[in-house]
C-alpha cells in the first residue's frame, strides 16, 4: 500500500471540521429580533388601482428600498424583503405593491 500525503491531510481536516459542526449554541446570546426592515407595501395598498403620476411621494419618507417596475424592465432576481416594490402597467396604474 501506497503512502498517499493527500490523504493524511484531509482526512484529519475532514473530522476537525465535522465535529466544529457538533457544538452547543447558547440560545441565550440569540436576539430572536428579525433584522429586516418591513416594506411599505402594507401603507400603500390604497394607492394600487391608481395613475403613478399621482402618487404620493411623501408616504414613501420612511421607504429605504424602493424599486419601480414598468413593463419590459429588467429587475434583479434576489429576494429582500424589506424592498418595496411598485409594478406599473403599460397604462401608467399602479397594479401592485408588494415587498420581495
Amino acid at each position: 500500500m501506497r503512502f498517499n500525503p493527500i490523504s493524511a491531510i484531509s482526512c484529519p481536516i475532514a473530522v476537525c471540521l465535522s465535529l466544529v459542526g457538533c457544538q452547543q449554541v447558547d440560545d441565550a446570546h440569540i436576539d430572536p429580533t428579525p433584522r429586516i426592515h418591513s416594506c411599505s407595501a402594507d401603507k400603500l395598498a390604497h394607492m394600487v388601482g391608481k395613475n403613478f403620476a399621482a402618487f404620493d411621494q411623501e408616504a414613501l419618507s420612511d421607504t429605504v428600498w424602493l424599486r419601480v417596475i414598468h413593463p419590459g424592465d429588467a429587475v434583479t432576481l434576489d429576494l429582500r424583503p424589506e424592498r418595496t416594490n411598485i409594478e406599473v402597467d403599460k397604462g401608467g396604474i399602479i397594479a401592485r405593491i408588494s415587498c420581495y
